[in-house]
C-alpha cells in the first residue's frame, strides 16, 4: 500500500495532465494493482478477516484519491460522487476475479468516465 501510495502522490504532484487524464489514470492504475496479483488472492482477502482489513485500506485509499480527482472532473453537477466511486471500484474488482480480461476492463473504465464526466 505504501508503495502505490506513494507513486500515486507523486504522478498527481508532477503531473500537468488534465483532471480527466489524472482520473483515467488512477482508475487504470487501480486495475493494474488488481492484475498484478493472482485472482485468487484476491477471494482470499475478501474472505478472510485479517486480510480484509488490508484490502479495505487499500480500497479506501483508492476510493478517496479517485474520488476527489472524479469531483475535479465533475464540479457540481447531480452526480454522486462517493456512490459512482464505490460502485466502479466494486465493479472492477468484481470483474477482476470473475476474470473478466484486463483489456474488456479498460475499455469498460474508459466509457465509464468519459460517461460520467460529460454529464
Amino acid at each position: 500500500k505504501e508503495e502505490y501510495t506513494r507513486k500515486v502522490e507523486d504522478y498527481l504532484a508532477k503531473s500537468s495532465a488534465s483532471p480527466f487524464q489524472n482520473l483515467q489514470w488512477l482508475v487504470l492504475e487501480y486495475l493494474q494493482c488488481l492484475y498484478s496479483v493472482d485472482y485468487c488472492f484476491l477471494i482470499d482477502m475478501q474472505q478472510g478477516r485479517e486480510l480484509s482489513n488490508g484490502n479495505n485500506e487499500f480500497k479506501h485509499f483508492w476510493l478517496k484519491i479517485i474520488a476527489a480527482t472524479l469531483q475535479k472532473c465533475c464540479g457540481n453537477n447531480a452526480v454522486n460522487i462517493g456512490l459512482f466511486t464505490k460502485n466502479l471500484i466494486e465493479i472492477i474488482n468484481r470483474s477482476r476475479i470473475d476474470g473478466v480480461p484486463k483489456d474488456e476492463q479498460e475499455g469498460f473504465i474508459d466509457i465509464m468516465l468519459r460517461g460520467i464526466t460529460i454529464f
